[in-house]
């Protein structure tokens, strides 16, 4: 599992990068646009804060978005 706290799309595309456009996006939704998929998360214009990415490529790849939390 790797964890990424994006700023900004491109370090949200990196993220993904190598990911089928049709993985599924688990998670809280995504402010303004229903995001289901990778395809619908790599056509977002802007990256909200206080999100993060998880990613899993075993056994199967899941994608994740879950709220930052601040100790």
């Amino acid at each position: 599992m790797t964890i990424y706290y994006p700023t900004n799309m491109v370090q949200v595309l990196m993220a993904v990068s190598g990911i089928g456009d049709e993985v599924p996006v688990q998670g809280l939704p995504l402010p303004g646009l229903p995001v289901r998929t990778v395809r619908q998360l790599r056509e977002l214009h802007e990256w909200p804060i206080d999100l993060r990415l998880v990613v899993e490529h075993r056994p199967v790849t899941k994608v994740r978005v879950e709220l930052v939390v601040y100790r």
